[in-house]
């Protein structure tokens, strides 16, 4: 009984935050503790699954994507769900490959056969199923196989714990692990070493955007993202989902004379009016147009209404409520 009241209350959540009036801000905020946790427990895993079955009835993927070719490696996004994006990482020699975030087991073991690779280890982001919810199915199938995840993040199926500053030796493969918390407690960066170096920033960046901070402070998150601004500006950034229309049309909306930021909105109108991917993306330019990486700027202070003497971490804050405060339609 006490699981079903907690069900109805996430269900009143969702149908809540459709709507606008006065009431609806105090409810959601009692309301919204209560439906994250459920999603994080075998309930969610559950509604995971079914969203699964769901998704698997559409013939057409949310995005076409393309590999992108390195040294003797590959990076491949596999678009799965309404806007993830798992990643092969795969050596050209051997065969050998590592899989990013494959919430679709489904759709993983799908190109494992296809493309007759061998799948060595699954590197994990963070908790969430729409990341970590192939891994229990995949492990199933593949007894052999290494999961890697956050050492303070309960990683479904998890074999090896990794913490901040650790290195993954797989095969061909070098990859640099990230503390990076503020999306969740236990959230993980992936860096490939590779020329240019690829990084798997599961929700912490996206395109233009930032992950929602369920598990953090603005401070924790900030120095997450100041992590990410630290390496080398030829980087490759592969974030977990799709996000690029949404959080390209805000940074439009709040900088509308900003350059950078105008020049992305009108190739991210472009490549999403016929679906292509917008992953990845370079450090380089995230540092110009994502204002979540602008939290020094003038600019963006400007733009939102503080003093140039406010920190970043006040900055971070209003963005953050401005952005979750912003309607696409």
């Amino acid at each position: 009984m006490f699981v079903l009241i907690l069900l109805v209350c996430a269900v009143a959540l969702l149908i809540l935050r459709k709507t606008t009036a006065y009431w609806v801000k105090p409810v959601t905020k009692f309301l919204f503790p209560v439906g994250y946790w459920l999603y994080t427990t075998r309930l969610g895993y559950a509604f995971h699954l079914r969203s699964l079955n769901k998704e698997k009835s559409k013939v057409i993927p949310h995005s076409v994507a393309q590999p992108t070719p390195l040294s003797g490696v590959l990076v491949v996004p596999i678009p799965i769900l309404s806007d993830n994006y798992s990643y092969f990482i795969i050596d050209l020699t051997s065969k050998d490959a590592v899989v990013v975030d494959p919430a679709d087991p489904g759709a993983i073991k799908t190109y494992v056969v296809e493309k007759r690779i061998n799948l060595k280890a699954i590197l994990t982001t963070h908790k969430h199923w729409d990341h970590a919810g192939g891994n229990v199915l995949l492990k199933r199938q593949y007894p052999d196989l290494q999961v890697y995840g956050g050492a303070n993040e309960n990683v479904a199926a998890q074999t090896h714990p990794v913490k901040d500053n650790d290195t993954i030796k797989l095969g061909k493969f070098t990859i640099d692990v990230l503390s990076t918390p503020g999306h969740t407690t236990g959230h993980v960066v992936y860096v490939l070493q590779s020329e240019p170096p690829c990084v798997f920033t599961g929700d912490l960046i996206f395109v233009a955007g930032n992950g929602q901070m369920f598990e953090g402070t603005p401070q924790t998150m900030l120095a997450s993202i100041n992590r990410i601004q630290q390496l080398p500006s030829n980087s490759l950034l592969f974030p977990g989902h799709e996000y690029a229309f949404n959080d390209v049309k805000f940074a439009s909306s709040l900088l509308p004379s900003y350059t950078p930021v105008q020049m992305k909105w009108q190739w991210v109108k472009q490549q999403r009016s016929i679906k292509l991917s917008t992953v990845p993306s370079i450090l380089l330019e995230e540092l110009k147009y994502n204002p979540f990486m602008l939290t020094d700027s003038d600019i963006l202070k400007d733009a939102l209404g503080l003093p140039h003497h406010t920190p970043p971490a006040e900055v971070l804050a209003r963005l953050r409520q401005r952005k979750d405060n912003f309607r696409t339609n």
